[in-house]
C-alpha cells in the first residue's frame, strides 16, 4: 500500500498561525475503492427497497475563485422526476440582492434533460455504474488519488479519482455527491 505524507497544514488566522498535524495517511488503491464500491452497492440495494426508490441528491462544484454550480436530482419510484440547476458567478454579492449573472432552472416530466447545463439526470443505480467505469479508466498511476466516501448506511456519496498534479480545481473523475436525502417509506 502506497503512503503519502500530509504531515501538516498551516492556516493563517487573525492573531497568529495554526498548524494542523495530520500524520501519514494510507492512500487507497483502485482495488480498495472498487471493493468499497461493491459493498456500498449491496447496501444501496437494501436501502433502495426500504425507501421505495424515493430520494434526492445534489452535485455541487465551487471554484476556489468563487463561481460555481449545483444540480439537484429528485427520484421517485426509481425514476428521475425533477432536476433543478443553479449557477453563480465569482463576483462578490450584496446580501439580500439577486446576483447578476446567476442562472437557475427546473425541469419536470418530459422536460427532464432538455437543458445542457448541470449534472445529468441519473438514478443512483446509474451513478454506481458511472463510478465503476471511472475506476476502470484511471489516470497515470503515480499521480492518481482514489477516493470513496459513503453515508452512515453505506450508500455511496463519492467514488472518484483525481490527478494530484493539478492544483486548485482538480476534476473529480467519477461520482461526487454533496448531499443525499433518502426518504423513508410510510409504514
Amino acid at each position: 500500500m502506497r503512503l503519502f505524507d500530509r504531515s501538516s497544514l498551516t492556516l493563517p488566522l487573525a492573531g497568529g498561525i495554526v498548524m494542523l498535524a495530520c500524520g501519514t495517511v494510507p492512500a487507497a488503491t483502485a482495488e480498495d475503492v472498487s471493493r468499497q464500491l461493491t459493498e456500498s452497492n449491496q447496501a444501496w440495494q437494501k436501502v433502495k427497497d426500504s425507501c421505495g426508490g424515493n430520494y434526492e441528491y445534489t452535485i455541487r462544484f465551487t471554484s476556489w475563485v468563487g463561481f460555481g454550480r449545483e444540480t439537484t436530482v429528485v427520484v421517485r419510484d426509481n425514476t428521475v422526476s425533477e432536476r433543478r440547476f443553479r449557477a453563480w458567478p465569482a463576483r462578490p454579492t450584496v446580501p439580500g440582492t439577486p446576483e447578476a449573472g446567476e442562472v437557475s432552472w427546473s425541469e419536470t416530466g418530459d422536460e427532464i434533460g432538455s437543458h445542457t447545463d448541470g449534472a445529468a439526470p441519473k438514478t443512483l443505480d446509474e451513478l454506481y455504474a458511472d463510478a465503476v467505469v471511472a475506476l476502470a479508466t484511471p489516470g497515470p498511476a503515480d499521480n492518481c488519488e482514489f477516493i470513496f466516501r459513503g453515508n452512515e448506511q453505506g450508500v455511496m456519496l463519492a467514488c472518484y479519482w483525481i490527478d494530484r498534479r493539478i492544483a486548485g480545481d482538480s476534476p473529480k473523475n467519477g461520482v461526487a455527491l454533496s448531499a443525499l436525502t433518502i426518504e423513508p417509506t410510510a409504514e
